[in-house]
């Protein structure tokens, strides 16, 4: 009893305590890192392919897996995973559910290239439908990520940066939480194999069986919350990219609804909803819009709605942006018949796509009904293009998929109409049938050079053969008319073929003729086994047929022989050619003599042209022969132009094998230069024959080395040339002289000297080139022949480069006579980078101006000394630069110049990319200082500031103005805008103006300039950049004007502001001390001012002038007073005490009332005559109309002796000139002629007559 207690009491602790072991070691297991490798150790035994490099964690919570590797070859299988992150939440095991909270894969390469060879068949599913499947309990996974993924299964191959999703389950439901899948690549397998041709008959259509749509049901619902991709490229010939495809959606049972789809592509946008039901006839709903982003097509529009079902669809459409189109159609795809029914409406398109079209097309309707087995279309459009006349098309067609016939097809274009019928069978062989008819077409609204009407028939026939050849038959050709007044016939019949398509062309003709103004061509013949054909040619007046082009041809082409070896014999004459109107001409031309084409091409063949020019060069005469074989031939030219006289003859011969190969000789070849004829030895030539060679399959030349010479003068091919895609050249220079090149130089200049260079070329394929070039032009001059003459002497001038390994070095040195010199190098470290760099250095030592002063005109003198050492160094386009560029004794004077500069300085250092400037220039009067900085360290948003400041400086503009200026401007320079600051003191000047300069009047804003077109030019002299100003301009009170009969001194400020829209002046100018000489008399001005509230031509004008009241009697005060917009002022006659126009007018112009006996009538004219002066725009209008320029109303003389006066110029130069008292009824006619300039000759007529010379000049 004992032991059976003591078992029992053993036996109650030997449970609990295993209980306990079992505890601890599932614990261990699952909660412990040793578990987890225990774990990957048991599956190792039983996947020996399986490998895991290390470990973290344990099976729960969680663990991490680096470096998995599974590698099976049976399978073709090939896996490595960096890194595997599993993680669970315990808590949701509280809350009956089962939930994972992260799953990451981060670095998976999948190879699977392909499947393995089955060993077992498969087992077909027999169990129907899917079941409905329901999740009694939540299951949940919050992060499942896939990250860095390649994959390559069967030859398709992707990749992915980043793939993130959770999902959630319950009941019949699984949730897709916002999904993010970024940088995906996809490559398709390549397809070899060709697919499978059916050996079976198609069934006709109606006896095809109609599609039958599956049910599908899915066994549980799916909602998608978000789905986003983003930068996915198919991989391919052309890229397919999608910038972003995201959508939200759901799907139950057989309901499946997407909303929100947007699709982002570099080649369009699309947005869609859509709702389908799986089951039935798929009865569904969709509406989409899209947008094309292509350059060429960029914001057309697409808006498309479908409804009904898969079975019977409705489809809506329209298109909006460049294409416009309404579209409606009715679709039974699931029949074999395919029955339709479509409406295109109000469709207009363009080519090119966007801007100004050179083809548009407009569709009034396009409908179409039937099915595969019939049809019936019907057509109604426009077209219209830069280079096609108008179309209004109207067709009736019906078809199926054997043929298409166009019952009626109607076409009314050039104001005639071409109507028809045409067929086109599609069953093989393909053929065809059209007969056409043209009535009143009228080319010339088209074409103004072919006016006319033509009208006529054509029938066309034709199939392709089953050989893989054509046929055409033409067997009508009958267009009759009159074009340009002459008239036109196209006759005649016409049957070709090549039967077997390998090109064995056949021909004939009964007889085919084109006629037009008695110049004709006709063809008559066959072309066969043997040809038998003739072309003859007679155009005796060119002109009535080709307008551009005057004179005679007249000739034959004969095609004769066997197919296998033919033979064309030419025998055409030209003369007096003229086209375009003397553009380029030729007093005759022939071609004759017999080619042989085939099998080797030989033949006889001799060009003669005499007495040509084109473009102002003239051809003497032309003598171009050719006679040979292939294996053996001969090329002789002679030809004399005014530019050279060139004489060559070449032999040579093609040898076929191995390779292709011409192998000649040039024998001789001179050329003589217009400018060297009468020399004792005009003649550049070789100095021996040179042989030649050209490998026509390896496209390599070889030329033997030779000289052309003009003792003393060489250019020389030093060694044998070898070029192709690898070769060397040498080539040298000797004894060169320009004075050989002075036909090409303009008569006013002269180049004396010579010129010696050698150049060396390396070039291949696999190796950059490598070129050394040498020039050097020892002592010479240039002079340009002015009056005293311009010369530019120099002792040397050397150039020297050097390219090798895709470095380029050069150094130049130009050494002036008695002048300085220029000198610099240069080295680009790799011509061939994309962004070239530069280091190089130039420098300018002491070169002086002086020479140039005769350039400037008689009276102006100019010099200065230069002085410069710049570096540049960095990107070919945007160089640093740095070193200093100075101007020093610095002379201008004359009247070029507005201010004679007796000493002067201008200073830039450049500093990278800034610069800085000083000036100072020295005048008589003072000093001019100029200070600057620029930066352009980016091209495209430089800076130029400017400062210039100074004493009163003397200021002459001849003739008209002498001033003196004290300026102080800040002017700011940018690519798009300038800007300047500042003010201008006026204390001094002197303003004469006698006439206005040409420059005072503007152009009329009605005046359009035409090229040689007829077109508008675009008036492209604005300035690149936008201008604001705001300058202050003081004018003191010593400046005095004499203008047109008014004298005075001006005082007054002026603000010149600019902004967008031209300038803007605010300010007054007033005239002080001032009479005006008007109606013959000198007036006093007791109030002149001059407003500027706006742009600089509407100035607004307050005069008051009267009469001196000394000359005037009864103490009245008589004048004028001129108010109002300086373009249309009005002018006042006016008197104190009040009193008639009449009486006033006598005050004004006589200094006393108007007399009893004939005063009012005389004042009464000299209102008129007043009248008329106001009205002086309309009188130049008037004048102009009857060809009489600058006709001007004016007075003339003073007091009793006052004229109205009237005066224009009849031709140049040529003034005529009638006046008449205004007190008294005499007239006076007055003619001045100019015989040189301020030189005239005057006759005048009237109570007295006489002849005068007249000298005009002006001194201050």
């Amino acid at each position: 009893m004992r032991r059976l207690l003591k078992w029992l009491i053993g036996l109650i602790l030997l449970i609990p305590t295993t209980l306990l072991v079992v505890l601890i070691l599932a614990a261990i297991l699952i909660f412990t890192n040793v578990g987890l490798s225990g774990g990957l150790w048991v599956a190792h035994k039983f996947v020996p392919e399986l490998k895991v490099e290390s470990t973290e964690g344990s099976l729960l919570p969680g663990f991490t897996l680096h470096n998995v590797e599974y590698i099976n070859p049976d399978l073709g299988i090939t896996a490595n995973l960096k890194r595997l992150d599993f993680l669970t939440s315990l808590d949701c095991l509280f809350e009956h559910s089962v939930c994972l909270d992260t799953v990451a894969i981060n670095g998976l390469d999948f190879s699977m290239p392909s499947l393995p060879e089955s060993t077992e068949a498969e087992e077909e599913d027999s169990s129907g439908g899917m079941p409905t499947l329901f999740l009694p309990i939540p299951v949940s996974l919050t992060h499942l990520n896939l990250n860095d993924i390649n994959l390559d299964i069967l030859g398709y191959k992707a990749n992915w940066q980043h793939f993130s999703t959770g999902l959630y389950a319950q009941g019949r439901t699984l949730t897709v939480r916002p999904t993010s899948w970024k940088k995906i690549n996809l490559t398709l397998a390549p397809t070899t194999d060709e697919p499978p041709v059916s050996s079976k008959p198609s069934l006709p259509l109606s006896q095809q069986a109609d599609i039958v749509l599956p049910e599908v049901s899915l066994p549980f619902g799916v909602k998608v919350e978000q789905f986003d991709i983003n930068d996915f490229t198919l991989k391919q010939s052309t890229p397919m990219v999608v910038n972003h495809l995201g959508f939200q959606g759901q799907a139950s049972g057989s309901d499946v609804e997407i909303k929100n789809l947007k699709l982002d592509m570099p080649e369009a946008d699309l947005s869609l909803n859509t709702k389908v039901k799986l089951s039935g006839d798929y009865p569904l709903t969709l509406n989409a819009k899209g947008m094309v982003k292509m350059p060429d097509f960029k914001g057309q529009a697409i808006d498309l709605e479908a409804k009904g079902s898969v079975a019977d669809l409705t489809l809506s459409s329209h298109l909006s942006g460049e294409a416009v189109a309404t579209l409606n159609a009715k679709l039974q795809p699931l029949k074999a018949t395919l029955p339709f029914e479509l409406s295109l409406q109000d469709g207009k398109a363009q080519w090119p796509f966007k801007g100004k079209a050179d083809y548009k097309i407009a569709i009034a309707h396009l409908d179409g009904k039937g099915s595969l087995e019939g049809y019936q279309m019907d057509l109604k459009a426009k077209l219209a293009g830069t280079e096609i006349p108008e179309v209004d098309l109207s067709a009736n067609a019906q078809g199926n998929l054997k043929q298409i016939t166009l019952e009626k097809l109607n076409v009314d274009t050039l104001g005639g109409n071409v109507s028809g019928q045409a067929m086109v069978n599609w069953e093989a062989p393909l053929n065809w049938k059209a007969t056409l008819g043209l009535t009143d077409i009228q080319p010339g609204l088209q074409w103004p050079q072919a006016e006319g009407k033509i009208s006529g028939s054509l029938i066309n026939t034709g199939s392709l053969t089953s050989q893989g050849g054509w046929r055409i038959q033409v067997p009508t050709l009958n267009i009759k008319g009159n074009v340009r007044g002459y008239p036109l016939l196209v006759k005649g019949q016409l049957t070709a073929n090549d039967l077997t398509g390998r090109g064995d062309y056949k021909a004939r003709t009964r007889g085919l003729q084109l006629s037009h103004a008695g110049n004709g061509i006709k063809l008559k013949g066959k072309l066969d086994q043997q040809w038998d054909m003739d072309v003859d040619v007679d155009m005796p007046k060119l002109s009535k047929t080709l307008p551009d082009i005057k004179g005679q041809i007249k000739g034959s082409v004969q095609l004769r022989g066997e197919q296998k070896k033919p033979t064309i014999i030419s025998n055409l004459a030209a003369s007096n050619i003229n086209w375009n109107d003397d553009e380029a001409t030729l007093s005759s031309i022939l071609l004759k003599g017999e080619v042989s084409p085939l099998p080797a091409p030989s033949g006889d063949l001799v060009l003669q042209a005499k007495q040509g020019s084109y473009q102002g060069h003239k051809l003497d005469n032309l003598n171009l022969r050719f006679s040979g074989n292939e294996k053996s031939h001969k090329l002789t030219l002679d030809t004399v132009t005014d530019v050279a006289s060139v004489q060559l003859q070449v032999e040579g011969g093609l040898d076929q094998k191995p390779t292709a190969t011409w192998k000649g000789q040039l024998q001789s070849a001179s050329i003589i230069l217009a400018s060297q004829k009468d020399q004792v030895a005009p003649a550049w030539s070789i100095d021996h024959p040179v042989d030649i060679q050209y490998a026509l399959t390896s496209q390599v030349a070889k030329v033997q080395a030779h000289c052309w010479q003009n003792l003393p003068s060489k250019v020389c091919l030093d060694k044998d040339l070898q070029a192709g895609q690898s070769g060397e050249a040498n080539l040298s220079i000797e004894n060169f002289t320009f004075n050989q090149l002075q036909q090409f130089i303009p008569n006013t200049t002269a180049v004396d000297g010579e010129l010696n260079a050698t150049a060396w070329a390396k070039w291949s394929p696999n190796a950059p080139p490598q070129v050394k070039l040498d020039v050097d032009i020892p002592a010479g001059k240039v002079t340009q022949k002015l009056e005293p003459p311009v010369t530019i002497p120099w002792n040397q001038l050397h150039l020297s480069a050097n390219l090798k390994q895709n470095k380029l070095d050069m150094n130049w040195l130009l050494d002036l006579t008695s002048n300085g010199q220029i000198e610099g190098k240069m080295l680009i470290p790799n011509v061939q980078a994309e962004q070239m760099q530069i280091d190089g250095k130039n420098t300018i030592d002491a070169i002086h101006l002086g020479f140039l002063s005769p350039l400037l005109g008689e009276q102006n003198r100019m010099n200065a000394s230069i002085q410069s050492d710049l570096s540049f160094k960095g990107p070919l386009l945007h160089p640093l630069v740095n070193g200093q560029f100075n101007i020093n004794d610095l002379r201008l004077e004359g009247q070029m110049f507005p201010v004679d500069v007796n000493k002067g300085s201008v200073n830039t250092k450049f500093s990278g990319y800034a610069a800085t400037l000083n000036s100072q220039l020295e005048t008589a009067d003072g000093n001019l200082n100029l200070k600057g900085d620029a930066n352009w360290a980016q091209m495209n948003n430089w800076l130029v500031n400017l400062r210039a400041f100074g004493d009163e400086l003397k200021v002459d503009v001849p003739p008209m103005v002498t001033l003196k200026v004290k300026p102080d401007l800040n002017i700011s320079l940018t690519p798009t805008l300038a800007k300047i600051t500042g003010q201008i003191d006026i204390p001094w000047g002197k303003i004469l103006v006698e006439e206005l300069p040409q420059s005072a009047v503007s152009v009329s804003k009605d005046e359009v300039l035409l090229d040689e077109d007829l077109k508008p030019i675009e008036d492209d002299t604005g300035l690149p950049m936008a201008v604001e100003t705001d300058v202050v301009i003081n004018i003191g009170d010593d400046v005095s004007l004499s203008a047109f009969g008014l004298k005075g001194n001006l005082v007054g400020s002026l603000k010149v502001s600019e902004k967008n829209k031209g300038p803007f002046i605010l300010g007054e100018v007033r005239i002080e001390d001032g009479y005006y000489q008007s109606f013959g008399q000198d007036l006093l001005i007791k109030e002149g001012k001059i407003l500027m509230n706006g742009p600089a031509d509407q100035p607004y004008v307050a005069i008051k002038a009267i009469r001196n009241p000394d000359n005037t009697e009864d103490d009245v005060i008589a004048g004028i007073q001129v108010t109002g917009p300086a373009d249309a002022p009005e002018v006042n006659v006016f008197s104190e005490p009040a009193m008639s126009q009449t009486s006033a007018l006598s005050y004004l112009l006589r200094g006393r009332d108007i007399d009893d006996a004939g005063g009012g009538g005389v004042m009464t004219t000299a209102l008129i005559g007043l009248s008329l002066a106001k009205s002086g725009k309309l009188v130049g209008q008037v004048g102009e109309a009857f060809g009489v320029h600058d006709m001007q109303l004016g007075t003339a003389g003073s007091g009793d002796d006052s004229q109205v006066t009237v005066s224009g110029y009849i031709a140049p130069g040529l003034q005529v000139k009638y006046g008449v008292g205004i007190f008294n009824a005499l007239g006076e006619f007055t003619v001045r002629y100019e015989l040189v300039t301020d030189f005239y000759i005057e006759a005048v007529t009237g109570l007295d007559s006489a002849v005068d010379f007249i000298y005009q000049f002006s001194f201050n």
